[in-house]
């Protein structure tokens, strides 16, 4: 059985994701998202981060077949593991198992002229801050429906997330919003409507939220998931720095059962 670690202890957790940079952790480990699970409350040799349907692992592999006893979720997406984790997803046996490649980049040290000069809308667009209106929106359609990350609800965004969206005759058709925060700094996610892909309005709202996020002495952080995301992130002055390899693992017919 698997424990929930208090707020007040997750510092305790700090040590088992050492040298590891990854703003999930840091997320989850400041109490703002998610939960630490441990398979023991006093002397944990296995935690798992779990953030919406992400989770990073460290210490006693064999948290990940504890924590997938316990989800209840259609999809898990294993972002951070040691190595010998690699064994403990093939021998879980989910329906569908995949490994996938993301892109993480150096902390930024973004131009904020080089943004000023990518956040010029294209013509015809107008730049928009997210209010209550834009957010139900976006939240109706389905090319933006991930709009609030993590955040549970619209009131619990409006006050604690960044976002901006680009709109087109009043509709807004490409947002950067924050997919979640830590101690000093934001995520970035970016979506934008198929009809406007290519032709940068991805690229002027993300200049446009990285802008906001350092005025506001916030770090906008960027971990792409394909090549697309890998070269609007460069475009806007993001270093890469590594590749690495996560594992998705899925049970559709949870999914079948929910609908």
């Amino acid at each position: 059985m698997l424990s929930i670690m208090p707020q007040e202890r997750l510092y305790t957790l700090a040590p088992f994701f050492t040298g590891c940079g990854d703003t999930l952790i840091h997320a989850v480990l400041s109490g703002r998202h998610g939960q630490a699970l441990v398979d023991d409350m006093d002397h944990p040799t296995g935690v798992a981060l779990l953030l919406d349907r992400e989770v990073a692992l460290a210490g006693n592999p064999a948290i990940l077949s504890r924590l997938v006893e316990v989800y209840e979720g259609d999809f898990l997406a294993v972002f951070v593991a040691p190595p010998a984790c690699e064994q403990q997803v093939l021998a879980l046996h989910a329906p569908k198992t995949q490994a996938f490649v993301r892109f993480a980049f150096r902390r930024p040290r973004l131009d904020p002229q080089h943004l000023e000069r990518l956040a010029a809308p294209p013509e015809g667009a107008q730049l928009r801050p997210l209010d209550r209106e834009l957010l139900r929106t976006l939240r109706s359609q389905a090319w933006a429906e991930d709009v609030m990350g993590v955040f549970p609800d619209e009131a619990s965004f409006l006050c604690g997330a960044l976002g901006w969206a680009l709109c087109v005759q009043g509709q807004p058709v490409s947002v950067c919003s924050t997919a979640w925060s830590f101690p000093g700094g934001v995520e970035i996610q970016i979506d934008t409507h198929p009809d406007y892909y290519r032709k940068g309005f991805a690229s002027c709202a993300a200049a446009r939220f990285a802008l906001d996020a350092m005025e506001r002495g916030l770090q906008p952080t960027w971990d792409a998931a394909n090549m697309i995301s890998l070269r609007l992130a460069q475009k806007l002055g993001y270093q890469f720095d590594h590749a690495y390899v996560c594992w998705a693992l899925s049970w559709p017919e949870r999914k079948a059962v929910d609908a």
